[in-house]
């Protein structure tokens, strides 16, 4: 059976449906700088992938005084970039009900799982507008 994992970066709120998740699915909460509020490039947020792990979802959301997200970033340590991975989504949370144009999402794959040591950094642009 494939490994599914899914995780957000962002708001508190956010963080407490996560820790809720993380009980009941097994999911985990990533590391997320936290500061004020600002337009333009985040806190970088950083996500440990669990070794073997086939499917990862990772979501970023937008300080609600900048609702807007315009772009989102992410870079791998040099194990990422050396593994087998594809990147299935990549830009706003258009697969939400309703579309939620304040968090960016990307989901990763690894046909093979993914080898022990990839950490994921992640960031997201965002506005007022």
């Amino acid at each position: 059976m494939a490994k599914m994992q899914s995780v957000s970066l962002g708001t508190p709120m956010a963080a407490v449906l996560l820790t809720v998740a993380a009980l009941v699915f097994g999911w985990v909460n990533p590391a997320s700088s936290k500061t004020t509020a600002k337009a333009g490039w985040q806190p970088v947020g950083s996500f440990d992938v669990p070794t073997d792990q086939t499917n990862q979802h990772v979501g970023m959301n937008c300080p609600t005084a900048f609702p807007v997200v315009h772009s989102g970033a992410f870079a791998m340590n040099s194990v990422g970039q050396a593994s087998n991975f594809s990147l299935s989504f990549n830009g706003p949370r258009i697969d939400e009900m309703p579309p939620d144009f304040a968090a960016w999402g990307w989901h990763f794959f690894w046909p093979d799982g993914a080898p022990a040591g990839i950490t994921i950094l992640f960031d997201v642009y965002c506005e007022k507008k």
